[in-house]
């Protein structure tokens, strides 16, 4: 296993890593009502009608889930040389900051 320190080193001998809960399967502790914004990326050379449909099943998914969905951001935002495929983030908003991250989501930007 390897870990990604702070200063961005490899450092082969520590295990103490959080990911095993991931790679296990384990949920999400959660409140009553979770809020989450995602992020649908379109990797580049997805068409616009699978992006729909994956948009709308993680939509589906997260709802199911007990998440509520506060913004979903949908586009062609980090590509990888016009490769098929699809990523999902998510990023769970804390009762305290989540009108400030909203705003942040929200704000106008130049690429």
């Amino acid at each position: 296993r390897r870990k990604l320190d702070d200063d961005f080193a490899r450092d082969d001998d520590d295990d103490d890593r959080d990911d095993d809960k991931v790679n296990k399967g384990e949920k999400i502790k959660k409140k009553e009502t979770t809020k989450v914004a995602i992020v649908v990326n379109n990797l580049g050379a997805t068409s616009q009608l699978e992006m729909a449909v994956f948009s709308a099943a993680c939509l589906d998914a997260c709802r199911a889930a007990g998440l509520e969905v506060a913004r979903r951001l949908d586009g062609t935002l980090v590509t990888s040389i016009d490769a098929h495929g699809a990523s999902l983030s998510l990023l769970r908003l804390d009762d305290d900051d989540d009108d400030r991250i909203l705003d942040l989501l929200d704000a106008p930007c130049d690429s």
